[in-house]
């Protein structure tokens, strides 16, 4: 495998970056240096599932996943209250890519935090998305009971930070009460200054052949509409049944939190996240139990409407479940606590249980097993080409360029590293602004490394003097599984990748 490192070619362009350009038309004050931002929350923590607007940015909201990118042209009012971060999910705030490249950075944060569990909880704060660059706050803050609050706040002497990231050491929810950013411009910034806050990118280039095999163990989960087709150590999950979630794995409080599902007919898909349920024999006659590996669900109240998960089987957590021919399941728990059909909160974005059938429906898909064909896609070894490069504005590279800069991509590999001077550099326009972009290339790289990693960062030199971009870190599994990720939320660049053949490729890498 060491050879791998000798098929570095000189150069070659790149063509589709693993990281998509985002950019943004707006004038910037040349005058305004320092723009402080306060971020406001339009809708009430109830309802917060899927976007919203705030003036001149938007936040986007993926399960406890929230992502800011606004634009240095205008100033935003108000606080954020309320928003959870979890470990499976973070805060991550970031200038759009034409702040970037205008010289605008974050200088200075504070952040207030509240928790609402009684778990010891710690903060931390990174300057990365994520988190392999460097840690802006190392244990920020430490939360260690109940409805206790804490205050990080820092003020970032260099001038390299367009990323923050926050996130908890539990998996319990902690939100933060007020976000406040100051953002400035470096008037002074030399474009090998500018270069340096660029993001090395990566692709890869392969070919790929299909072919339908057959295969005893294809698996579908599909809707039941009749209760008995269930039986015990049947696989299963909950969903809405006009929604498109199912149960997560993430045990609230008091709840279960709902994870997304795509539906298509009867049948549904699915990732990571949702809950999969093996049913058991329940306590009471004529009932099941769904057991998560480590506990059964159950319904935990008389007065209030909880669903959690308890360690040994009880009457609470034995469920009577009638199913009717559209596919509507009702399912009640036989035990003495009187809040016990399970419905799913629209509104709250949760699956508990209520005193009677008024949220909103459920269902339950089982796991199918048959025999059939399938499509098998495999890489054609010897084609598999991995690119590390740079897209860089128009008017950093071409000052660069006047004063005589090379560019190139340091690429380390099995204690390796090899520097490519690359002259091979194409002009392109990517939403109407101007780039220069060039690359390494890794070419013919075999099955067996597939999995290997390799670190490259893009570099300008003049006279020894040398600027560089945010090293990354890649394998040819690494990649294929992002575009698989990609291909689940297509647009932009990624807009004709097709999942199921991403995924496929992803398999065949990563065995």
């Amino acid at each position: 495998m060491k050879s791998i490192f000798k098929r570095i070619i000189s150069c070659l362009i790149v063509i589709v970056s693993l990281f998509a350009i985002a950019t943004f038309n707006h004038v910037v004050n040349a005058e305004d240096t320092s723009c402080q931002y306060d971020f406001t929350k339009i809708s009430s923590f109830s309802t917060w599932s899927n976007s919203y607007s705030a003036r001149n940015f938007t936040m986007t909201a993926n399960g406890h996943t929230v992502s800011f990118v606004f634009s240095a042209a205008s100033k935003q009012t108000g606080t954020i209250t309320n928003c959870p971060v979890t470990k499976s999910g973070n805060l991550v705030i970031s200038l759009s890519q034409a702040d970037i490249d205008a010289g605008y950075y974050i200088s200075a944060y504070t952040i207030n935090f509240k928790q609402w569990t009684t778990k010891t909880q710690t903060v931390k704060v990174e300057g990365s998305p994520n988190g392999s660059t460097y840690t802006v706050e190392s244990n920020a803050a430490s939360l260690s009971y109940s409805s206790s609050s804490a205050t990080v706040s820092k003020n970032l002497t260099e001038k390299t930070y367009k990323y923050l990231k926050v996130s908890t050491t539990q998996s319990n929810q902690v939100g933060w009460a007020g976000v406040t950013l100051v953002i400035s411009k470096d008037e002074n910034a030399s474009s090998a200054d500018k270069f340096s806050q660029l993001e090395t990118l990566a692709s890869l280039n392969l070919n790929w052949t299909s072919q339908e095999v057959e295969s005893s163990s294809i698996e579908t989960w599909e809707l039941v509409t009749d209760v008995n087709t269930l039986k015990e150590n049947d696989e299963v999950i909950i969903a809405a049944k006009d929604y498109n979630y199912a149960i997560s794995t993430t045990q609230n409080n008091n709840n279960r939190a709902q994870a997304s599902i795509s539906k298509n007919g009867s049948v549904v898909e699915f990732e990571s996240g949702v809950q999969v349920f093996t049913l058991k024999t329940g306590k009471v006659s004529n009932t099941f139990a769904f057991y998560t590996g480590s506990g059964y669900l159950f319904a935990a109240s008389s007065s209030s409407n909880y669903l959690k998960t308890e360690a040994t089987l009880s009457n609470n957590s034995s469920w009577n479940i009638t199913i009717a021919a559209t596919g509507v399941a009702t399912i009640v728990a036989q035990g003495a606590n009187t809040r016990n059909t399970m419905q799913y909160n629209q509104s709250s974005a949760l699956f508990a249980a209520y005193g009677s059938a008024s949220q909103k429906a459920v269902c339950i898909y089982k796991k199918v097993v048959s025999s059939g064909f399938e499509t098998q896609y495999n890489l054609v070894e010897g084609t598999v080409a991995l690119r590390f490069g740079a897209l860089v504005p128009a008017e950093i590279f071409e000052d660069l360029s006047a004063q005589g800069y090379t560019f190139g991509v340091n690429v380390t590999y099995n204690g390796k590293t090899k520097d490519v001077v690359c002259e091979n550099v194409a002009k392109v326009t990517v939403d109407e602004k101007e780039y220069y972009q060039f690359a390494a290339v890794i070419k013919n790289i075999p099955a067996s490394a597939y999995k290997d990693t390799f670190t490259a960062v893009c570099y300008t030199e003049l006279n020894g003097d040398r600027a560089t971009m945010i090293e990354k870190t890649h394998s040819v599994a690494s990649i294929l599984k992002a575009y698989t990720e990609m291909a689940s939320t297509p647009n932009g660049n990624y807009a004709n990748l097709d999942k199921d053949v991403m995924n496929g490729l992803f398999e065949t890498a990563n065995k």
